[in-house]
């Protein structure tokens, strides 16, 4: 862990864990994935961090927030991502 120097988006995501104290190594976190590409995104950089630059647990809590008509499709993506990234659902 941490021989790969972060770049870009996961880099300043790093710098403000470190700055704000948001984990340590092996903590859980949960991320709450709607299936849209923010939620997706976020899942996806944590995944990065969790496996090249810290250990961490991730859980993928898919949130159902009922805003558009196209959820169901987005929860099936979700469903779908979550093993993708070793996080559990």
């Amino acid at each position: 862990m941490g021989t790969t120097k972060p770049t870009g988006v996961v880099q300043e995501v790093l710098a403000l864990a470190r700055e704000h104290s948001l984990w340590s190594p092996g903590d859980r976190i949960v991320v709450a994935v709607s299936g849209g590409t923010d939620s997706v995104a976020l899942l996806h950089i944590l995944h990065e961090i969790s496996v090249i630059h810290m250990p961490l647990q991730l859980v993928c809590a898919h949130v159902h927030h009922g805003f558009r008509p196209e959820n169901r499709m987005r929860r099936l993506k979700s469903t779908q991502y979550c093993p993708k990234a070793q996080a559990s659902i």
